[in-house]
């Protein structure tokens, strides 16, 4: 039984699951009659297969699992809502550059538009191709999460905002293998000579089996990165400035697998 006396049933010998509103009326939410199998994943739970469905329960944000006994499965079930998802509203973002774009298996993102308030934290699932996705930090602009590192290319990619159990929102993304992107910094604040070394911090930078180049002030710059402990889909990027690197503000950009970071990121290079 849910928080609002919804009662969900798993019926075993059906073959599905039904949902039994205050009023006493059921309704299939989940499989189809008498016919077993494993299928459906991603689409329509009433087009999905289960075999043997043994039990439900019901998590954070009104999600449903399934023990799908005889698929050896938890099978995780979105519930619906009879409301309009508002898909205008929502913007996915990335998370350094604040910029739409493909998302990358990895990168941290920041959804807006949600309409939903940092309160309702608790209350609040985001499923990234039906994967939960946990909530990083959220307050009542956006909300910060990782995208999972399963997340398949080309495909594009489904996101659902799931809000006191029922979907608030949904929206497709586009993705990719990289998108990188780099944390905005103060250029006066990183003040470097020739041939020293600088960090800097990214995200959308994949699953770091690209190929990596960096240029400083279009000067091509040595370069290594690693996933920066303690941080969820954060990378530290070390630069190493290149001696030709002209005096003055310098662009930084980094390339993972032909895909460039965004535009305006810069140091103060310091006269030798």
């Amino acid at each position: 039984m849910d928080a609002v006396g919804e009662v969900f049933v798993a019926d075993t010998g059906r073959q599905e699951i039904l949902r039994v509103d205050s009023a006493g009326e059921a309704m299939v939410i989940a499989g189809i009659s008498s016919t077993p199998g494993f299928s459906g994943d991603g689409g329509a739970a009433e087009s999905a297969l289960l075999n043997f469905p043994w039990d439900v329960a019901i998590g954070p944000g009104g999600l449903l699992y399934v023990a799908d006994l005889e698929n050896d499965r938890v099978r995780l079930l979105t519930p619906q809502t009879a409301q309009p998802a508002p898909f205008a509203t929502i913007s996915v973002l990335n998370a350094a550059s604040l910029a739409p774009g493909p998302v990358a298996p990895g990168t941290l993102l920041a959804v807006r538009g949600t309409g939903i308030p940092a309160a309702d934290a608790p209350d609040t699932v985001i499923l990234i191709n039906s994967i939960p996705v946990p909530i990083l930090a959220m307050d009542d602009t956006q909300i910060q999460v990782q995208a999972p590192f399963t997340l398949a290319t080309p495909d594009d990619a489904q996101i659902v905002i799931v809000h006191q159990g029922n979907i608030a929102a949904m929206v497709n993304v586009h993705t990719a293998v990289a998108a990188p992107a780099l944390f905005p910094i103060d250029p006066k604040a990183v003040s470097v000579a020739p041939r020293a070394q600088v960090s800097l911090f990214g995200t959308g930078l994949g699953l770091g089996d690209l190929p990596v180049t960096a240029t400083i002030g279009g000067v091509d710059a040595n370069v290594s990165l690693d996933p920066f402990p303690g941080y969820v889909g954060l990378f530290r990027i070390d630069l190493s400035v290149p001696p030709a690197a002209t005096p003055g503000i310098a662009s930084v950009v980094v390339t993972v697998g032909g895909v460039a970071s965004q535009a305006g990121v810069n140091i103060t290079i310091l006269a030798q």
